[in-house]
Formats: structure tokens, sequence, C-alpha cells
């Protein structure tokens, strides 16, 4: 099995524990573990450089917010908990969000690149939780929101 394979059967398989344990969620969301070179491009290289991609952007971070992502709506109120494999921010998604709920997953080392999508209008709160993936910059995170 590859790295990229092994990483997915891992996230995956944390995410179905989670499935198991809270089998009420209304809903799990599972950002890609990594976005491959293949779907990177570098455009405007300046003239006498070659650009390369020489390897995937991993997830670094994954957290709702209020509103699509480029309206920067992060949500700054949550519980961020150590726990025995790693850590766990919580958030609660209770109240009025006009624009909208949005999951938005964070890549590459510095969490610069994003894929986002909108939650259901009915989704209470979201469970993060972090362990280290095996590459740098790596993070295994799985979601969970009800």
């Amino acid at each position: 099995m590859d790295t990229m394979s092994y990483a997915y059967a891992r996230l995956v398989s944390i995410a179905l524990l989670d499935l198991a344990a809270g089998a009420h969620a209304q809903q799990i969301s599972i950002c890609p573990s990594a976005i491959a070179p293949t779907n990177l491009q570098m455009v405007n290289v300046p003239q006498g450089w070659n650009a390369n991609i020489l390897g995937p952007l991993y997830l670094f971070s994954a957290a709702p917010s209020d509103g699509p992502p480029n309206e920067h709506g992060e949500l700054v109120n949550h519980k961020h908990e150590k726990i025995k494999s790693g850590w766990r921010d919580q958030y609660d998604l209770e109240g009025n969000f006009p624009r909208g709920k949005w999951l938005v997953c964070r890549y590459g080392d510095t969490g610069r690149i994003t894929l986002s999508k909108r939650l259901d209008d009915e989704i209470k709160r979201c469970s993060v939780r972090y362990q280290q993936g095996a590459y740098v910059g790596e993070a295994l995170i799985s979601i969970r929101c009800e």
C-alpha cells in the first residue's frame, strides 16, 4: 500500500470509530487527508525559473466557520482540550448563522490553502480531534458534527 493510501486508510478508520461511538450524529464530515501534487498548479512563474511541486499538501487543521471562508468568519469561542492521543476542539453552533455554517479544511504547513463546504443548518456542534500524522506537517483529523 502506498503512503497516501495508508494515510487515507488511517483517517477513515478514525472516522469510522467516531461514527460507531456516536451513531446518533446527523453528519460526519471528513476533510481529504491531503491535496495531491497533480491537483496543484503554479502559474506566472518568473521567466528563467522552473516550477516543481514535490509532494502533497497534508491536512493541517479543520474548523467550522460562520459563513463562507472568504468572509473570515472563524469561530474563536471554542473549547480546546488535551486528550490521550492528541487534542480536541469543540465548537458550539447553536444560534443564528445567516451566512450558513461551513467546515473549513486547511492544508500545508501553515494552513493557507483551504477546501470548504457548507454544513447542514441543523448542525448544533462540531468536535475536531487531532493526532500527529506520520509525515512532517501532517495531522490525522477526525470530525464529528451533529
